[in-house]
């Protein structure tokens, strides 16, 4: 039985872990420089041009979205949030 094939625009969402020794392990996520929706973990290119200090590729052919800024989005179309610790909003 072969692996399936993973279209090259499909990212991993990597959720964040706690080790064994308490400490948290993050992964870098990346959002569409078009329209600002999450696209999934950032690729290893994308971390170097930052620690570089080099400007990130363009995601909006990855995505799809045509760089639609946010008041063209369809209704459907969120960008995930989640509370900040020490917020009460």
């Amino acid at each position: 039985m072969t692996a399936p094939v993973i279209s090259p625009t499909v990212r991993a969402h990597t959720p964040d872990r706690i080790l064994p020794n308490g400490m948290r392990r993050i992964a870098v996520q990346r959002c569409c420089s078009g329209c600002g929706q999450a696209l999934g973990d950032a690729t290893d290119a994308e971390l170097g041009a930052c620690v570089d200090g080099s400007p990130l590729p363009d995601t909006t052919a990855e995505h799809g979205c045509g760089g639609a800024p946010p008041a063209a989005r369809p209704a459907d179309h969120t960008i995930p949030t989640e509370k900040k610790r020490g917020t009460t909003a």
